[in-house]
């Protein structure tokens, strides 16, 4: 396979405290799927954040089980994601993918050297889809990130 370990990460995260690609080093070299912790009664995870380590087999599941086999909440690939790796068992300890790569969304509090623009947080705004439409990061980053110039390094 081409990579041991993803980071599958969304556009409005910051990181902070440590980079992630050396925060991905700590993790056991024997999981297979990890993401941020479970909540409520189903023991959902959200998908903004999440690392895997790929394999075609792997692959080729999450297709087969992305034409149907699953169960339909968001309708997203959170839901297919939720349906391949379930929950561990009661009782089983589970790391916090949170607490190993320090994110927040939004780049919201002052702990980030970041702020993500007011007007990239507007769902449905027909204007910045058109905008966004086709972006990559270095676009998404230059349109709606900026450096906070209040915080200390």
């Amino acid at each position: 396979e081409a990579y041991d370990l993803v980071l599958h990460a969304d556009l409005d995260l910051c990181f902070w405290g440590r980079s992630p690609d050396k925060a991905l080093l700590d993790l056991p070299s024997d999981l297979a799927f990890f993401s941020r912790l479970r909540s409520g009664p189903a023991q959902r995870f959200n998908s903004a954040l999440f690392a895997l380590r790929p394999s075609s087999a792997a692959f080729e599941r999450l297709v087969r089980r992305a034409e149907g086999d699953y169960l339909p909440i968001d309708n997203s690939e959170q839901d297919v994601l939720n349906t391949h790796f379930p929950p561990l068992p009661a009782g089983s300890s589970e790391l916090d993918l949170d607490e190993v790569v320090p994110n927040e969304a939004w780049c919201s509090t002052e702990r980030s050297a970041f702020m993500l623009g007011e007007h990239c947080l507007r769902e449905n705004d027909p204007m910045l889809v058109r905008r966004m439409a086709g972006a990559s990061c270095d676009d998404f980053w230059d349109a709606c990130v900026s450096r906070r110039l209040d915080h200390s390094y």
